[in-house]
């Protein structure tokens, strides 16, 4: 209602009086309609659990998990809905769910998806997650939305915006899955639908939907429906886990991959060779029906098994059963009941056929992509400071040139940022390509590198190819040769890198592709002859282990041990093989019996059980590749009582040769490989000699791994000493890595072939570290080496960092902060992280100087870092400012900092304070050492935590002027101070017991390693160019010289009493 005012303010209106309103009158109607009914379209979606598929509507109380539609829900809080919903129960076991999978469906602008979530009421014990996905036509997997529901007596309203779907075609997938046991899992989904607001009257409802067609017939070796299992009550299997292909593992059509189970004998009856893996139901993947465990399995003992399968040509989410069967044929499985299949579970994407290569522009959201934010979406939005990646038509380079569809990526933008597109698995034959045309978009100043990754089942990572690209207005057409992986089934990535600041970095792959040059199946590997050995041939013996095999003239034997042998075989001359080697190991106790290569060279053939002489062998083949390099092995494994013998034969060969030599021949060189194991044998009478080390005689080797005979070095100069016990250790000079066997005594030069300079280094025990070295041939770029066999042989990779800390939680999983001080106390730094040993790296953290407010400061030292475990983390240091603690702490891997406070004692609140990096001892406790300088001196002070580093308390006084420290446990630890007193705690520091040593090492302590509250290491400045190592085997209170040249001795204090000039 409105009324006129004059100029006096008087309100006047229209009537007779002039004093009625004037108004106005609307009528508004809602033009938002349901335009999707899954409640109405539940009867055409396809229902499936861990079971398989089920049919709608479910009947209540199956344990495959059921669902049906509810009128009128009864809600957590008591209430009832009033409109239709589904209830949704997941299978009834560990971890369950259930799955709706709707048909097709196209999103327009403006539409959102509406759903009530909540527990049924009653179901007290509820714990669900409600999650919605989407599929793409190309058959990837998406998701959109989950939602964490406890029976708390409230329910939830989603209400989903579909715009970033707007265009596309997608089928919804509702998911309901368990947390943890699916018993009491009562789920609703509340009038789920999706809304369309219209721009006059209510969008009208889509067209009646069809019925999903019924499913093809899958064939079984064993009848349809497949027969309950009834299994014999001393038979049965636990799943321990998927050793390769977890489920919802993508791959390309056609694809061929190994699915390994790891399985464990939880019934009374040992497994024999007997016992078979049959495929049961589901989809069969074009594989054989049945595979034979490949060794025997006694109770509590796991065993695992591979299948060789093919992916379906059509893209889709397809899953095949397999059942256990003994050795008389009677079926049993896993569950409590030893009933329950096993199942490989698999999402085929993609549009291109395979058999005549792959197209990585049409499949560009078949691939996942990455920065460091995590997933980005696909297709990606320009100018996205995450990161993006777009499909152009007519992609226009540096030069100005257009050509084929390719692909445009932008690293996020950040200081040396990446994108990463990780795209389904391919199968690469004999002949395979890759090619494209790289370059900066037109008119970018762009600086960074491609490369070309690939991933293997077991998630290890290596680079294949990289090229270093800035606008100079030239395109490189790259054209790779991808024969080192051919017969591999890998994940091919493609990875855009910034150099510095990733503005303006804007990177096209002009039609990235793998072209194949046929379509002609790759050959079946030819079953080998046996050809006699000559008279010749040379015998090795083991004793210890009771076995014997002989090896060609001409052969040379490095390392030898009871539990190890190296042996260098004869290779023909001139050809791009550079070295050809057996190397023998025994390992006690390890299950699985097999190839100690797998764990850091992945196996990229399919396994099998052979029998030679009588004995059967785990065969495993492998390989490693990079541009140039190429190694390719084939081991042979058994196993005795406890022992694990394993017979691996490795080529090494180089391919980067400028003029290239000819390609050796493969077939020829491999031929002595099966010679050598006709000739494997057990001695009939057994003798257990008590084995010693001997160093083995001298000889050069021609290639770069193995390393040469080790040499005893006298009085080496050692910087950093690891030692792993009373007996064995590692020590790093500044141009060699040396092992020991007798406590520091003898040391060993088992440096990698051509080391130039030692920059850093990191053991994790007697037969595994990483090292951090440049090498003759090459001054100018630092390598990362690592080995798994106490130096016999070191593995190279090309990395991007010179220098730093390094620490490796276990096999697979590291960290290396990088960078050295500038001047000014200033230290810009980086962090990479790596998860497959060391053969790439991440780029986690870097500091930019540019920027004022880093998370982890440009100024300050940065002394040492330590990483609990793959996230959590901590960087110290010191600042010249009074009181100022250096101590930064990561939860995210090291994307991000928080700088961490101590309670500091009185009268050091101004002090300066040094900090190097906390050790922990399991999860929990942990020490941290701290020094504070004040004008009276440097003391030492202890810090403990037993909440895994989120708080720290200082254990007790200081150790005044406290130079080093070492601690075996969270209890137990030493420090030798500037005073000439040696000190040990057993209370982390709270308290102090001096020990009086037969050796004042004054201030010439360099370092301090203990194995044990008896044993341990100082070594002391250089003398003469050799370092003066000593040992205790008392605590601390006798200390003998090693190793090394004794200081001169330390000069009392002299007092003046009097002085005449």
């Amino acid at each position: 209602f409105f009324k006129l005012s004059n100029s006096a303010n008087v309100q006047f209106g229209i009537g007779d009086s002039a004093n009625n309103p004037i108004w106005v009158d609307i009528n508004v109607v809602s033009v938002s309609a349901v335009i999707y009914d899954f409640v109405a379209n539940a009867p055409y979606a396809q229902w499936k659990s861990g079971a398989g598929l089920l049919p709608f509507p479910g009947t209540s109380g199956d344990s495959r998990g059921f669902a049906y539609q509810v009128n009128n829900p009864h809600l957590e809080d008591d209430s009832l809905d009033t409109a239709p919903g589904l209830l949704t129960v997941p299978q009834n076991k560990f971890n369950g769910y259930i799955q709706a999978t709707f048909p097709e469906f196209q999103v327009q602008q403006g539409d959102r998806l509406q759903t009530l979530v909540n527990c049924e009421f009653g179901a007290t014990n509820c714990y669900v997650t409600f999650r919605i996905d989407y599929l793409l036509p190309n058959g990837a997997q998406r998701t959109l939305w989950s939602w964490k529901e406890a029976y708390d007596k409230r329910f939830y309203r989603a209400d989903l915006d579909l715009n970033s779907l707007a265009g596309q075609k997608v089928r919804f997938v509702f998911m309901l899955l368990s947390s943890g046991f699916a018993s009491s899992d009562r789920a609703i989904w509340g009038s789920p639908r999706i809304t369309r607001t219209g721009t006059a009257q209510p969008p009208g409802p889509p067209p009646t939907l069809t019925p999903l067609p019924p499913l093809p017939a899958t064939p079984t070796p064993i009848g349809q429906p497949p027969p309950t299992v009834v299994p014999s009550g001393c038979d049965k299997a636990t799943f321990v886990t998927d050793v390769t292909v977890p489920d919802g593992t993508i791959f390309s059509p056609g694809a061929a991959f190994t699915k390994t189970w790891r399985l464990k004998n939880a019934g009374s009856c040992p497994w024999t060779t007997a016992y078979k893996l049959i495929y049961y139901s589901g989809e069969q993947m074009g594989t054989s029906t049945s595979v034979n465990l490949p060794w025997n399995v006694a109770f509590d003992q796991t065993v695992d098994i591979s299948v060789n399968l093919v992916t379906p040509n059509t893209a889709g989410k397809y899953r095949g059963f397999w059942i256990l069967s003994n050795a008389n044929g009677q079926f049993f499985g896993i569950g409590s009941g030893a009933r329950d299949p096993i199942w490989v579970e698999i999402n085929v994407a993609g549009e291109s056929p395979i058999s005549t290569g792959y197209d990585f522009a049409s499949n560009i959201c078949a691939a996942e992509w990455r920065s460091t934010v995590g997933v980005l979406p696909c297709p990606g939005t320009d100018g996205n400071s995450n990161g993006f990646v777009v499909k152009l038509d007519t992609p226009k380079m540096e030069d100005g040139s257009t050509g084929a569809p390719g692909l445009l990526t932008v690293p996020q933008n950040r200081y040396n940022g990446y994108i990463q597109g990780f795209y389904p698995t391919f199968t690469v034959q004999p002949g395979d390509r890759f090619k494209a045309t790289v370059g900066c978009e037109f008119g970018a100043a762009c600086y960074l590198t491609y490369r070309l990754d690939y991933m293997a089942p077991n998630g290890y990572i290596g680079t294949f190819w990289q090229w270093r690209e800035q606008n100079e207005g030239a395109v490189y057409n790259a054209d790779i040769d991808l024969g080192p992986l051919a017969g591999r089934s890998v994940r091919f990535i493609l990875t855009i890198l910034a150099t510095g600041s990733a503005t303006n970095d804007r990177a096209l792959w002009g039609s990235p592709r793998i072209t194949r040059a046929g379509t002609t199946p790759m050959p079946d590997t030819p079953t080998p002859t046996f050809t006699p050995p000559p008279a010749d041939w040379l015998m090795y013996t083991n004793t210890t282990y009771g076995f014997q095999f002989k090896y060609p003239p001409g052969s040379e034997r490095f390392f030898e041990a009871a539990n190890n042998i190296l042996i260098k075989l004869p290779i023909t001359p001139g050809t791009t093989l550079r070295e050809k080697y057996l190397q023998m190991t025994v390992r006690e106790n390890v299950n699985p019996c097999q190839s100690p290569l797998s764990d850091t060279s992945p196996p990229g053939s399919p396994t099998e059980t052979v029998v030679i002489n009588g004995i059967s062998f785990f065969k495993q083949v492998g390989g490693d590749a990079g541009v140039g390099h190429r190694r390719e092995w084939v081991g042979y494994s058994t196993l005795k009582n406890n022992a694990c013998i394993s017979m691996d034969f490795v080529l090494h060969s180089l391919h980067a040769i400028d003029p290239p030599p000819p390609d050796f021949d493969k077939a020829a060189e491999s031929a002595v490989f099966p010679q050598i194991m006709q000739t494997f044998a057990w001695l009939s009478q057994e003798i257990t000699p008590t084995p010693t080390f001997t160093p083995s005689p001298t000889a050069t080797p021609t290639g770069t791994a193995p390393t040469a005979s080790p040499q005893v070095v006298v009085s080496p100069n050692i910087r950093k000493l690891s030692m792993m016990d009373s007996s064995n250790g590692w020590a790093i000079g500044s141009s060699y890595v040396l092992r020991t066997s007798d406590g520091g005594t003898t040391w060993y030069n088992v440096s990698m072939p051509g080391v130039q300079s030692v920059v850093s280094g990191f053991f994790r025990d007697a037969s595994k570290g990483w090292i951090i070295a440049t090498t003759l041939t090459d001054v100018e770029r630092t390598n990362l080496f690592r080995t798994a066999d106490g130096g016999t042989t070191w593995t190279p990779y090309e990395v991007p960092f010179s220098d730093g800390y390094v620490q490796f939680l276990d096999d697979m999983n590291g960290f290396v902060l990088a960078g050295l001080p500038s001047g000014m106390q200033k230290h810009a730094v980086s962090l990479y992280q790596t998860s497959d040993g060391g053969a790439t790296w991440t780029l986690k953290y870097a500091v930019d100087p540019s920027q004022p407010n880093n998370s982890l400061p440009f100024s300050g030292h940065k002394l040492g870092m330590a990483f609990r475990d793959t996230s959590t983390g901590w960087v110290g240091g010191d600042y010249p400012s009074p009181g100022y603690v250096y101590l930064y702490k990561t939860t995210n891997s090291g994307v991000s900092w928080s700088q961490q406070s101590l309670p500091l004692p009185g009268g050091y609140e101004s002090a300066y304070i040094t900090i190097e990096a906390p050790k922990f001892f399991g999860t929990n406790d942990a020490i941290l050492p701290v020094w504070m300088g004040t004008s009276t001196g440097r003391d030492l002070f202890i810090y403990v935590s037993h909440d895994g580093g989120g708080s720290w308390t200082r254990s007790g006084g200081p150790v005044p002027q406290g130079k080093n420290t070492d601690f075996i446990s969270v209890n137990n630890g030493f420090a030798w101070s500037l005073n000439g007193t040696f000190q040990t705690t057993q209370n982390s520091g709270g308290s102090w017991s001096q020990v009086t040593p037969n050796v004042n090492f004054g201030d010439n302590a360099l370092f301090m390693d203990f194995v044990s509250s008896t044993t341990g290491w100082i070594a002391q400045n250089q003398v003469n160019g050799t370092t003066p190592l000593y040992r205790t085997t008392n605590g601390g209170t006798t200390w003998n010289l090693i190793s090394g040249n004794s200081p001169a001795p330390v000069l009392p204090d002299l007092t003046i009493t009097s002085m005449r000039i």
